[in-house]
């Protein structure tokens, strides 16, 4: 039975208003949340805390997602990033002894100023470099706090 062109003309258009009446169920968006990160072992009263958040898109020795800086006023410090997406992050923390913005390398090229990983992850004979599936962690949560201690 072949259908008239016609009857064709008319059902094009409804069915094109129906699938926009109708879409298709959007995704909801992911929610966010507060993380906090409590670092210690600091130096108190010289230089600079950096923490610097990085996505898995990231190149995590390159420029972060996200970042803070305040000064090192005491052992313990903590830094809160509001409206994180719940996904999967990794922190790097470092203490700038000399406030030049950068983490200082000595003649051998390792660090020589304090820092520390998410994860509690650290430099070792054994460890390799860091990436980021050595320092990643889940945030999934409302609300999140992390500690990080610097060495």
């Amino acid at each position: 039975m072949k259908i008239p062109n016609s009857i064709c003309m008319l059902l094009i258009p409804l069915l094109a208003l129906f699938c926009l009446a109708n879409p298709l169920q959007a995704q909801p968006a992911p929610p966010f949340g507060r993380l906090t990160v409590r670092v210690d072992g600091l130096k108190a009263g010289k230089g600079n805390l950096v923490v610097k958040v990085f996505r898995k898109e990231d190149d995590i020795f390159g420029p972060p997602w996200r970042e803070k800086t305040m000064a090192a006023t005491g052992p313990v410090l903590t830094v809160e990033f509001a409206d994180l997406t719940c996904s999967t992050y990794a922190i790097f923390a470092f203490q700038d002894l000399n406030a030049n913005g950068t983490l200082d390398h000595n003649w051998m090229h390792l660090p020589s100023e304090p820092l520390g990983w998410s994860n509690q992850w650290h430099f070792g004979l054994f460890t390799g470099m860091p990436t980021f599936e050595k320092t990643k962690f889940g945030f999934s949560q409302q609300h999140l706090e992390i500690a990080i201690s610097l060495r």
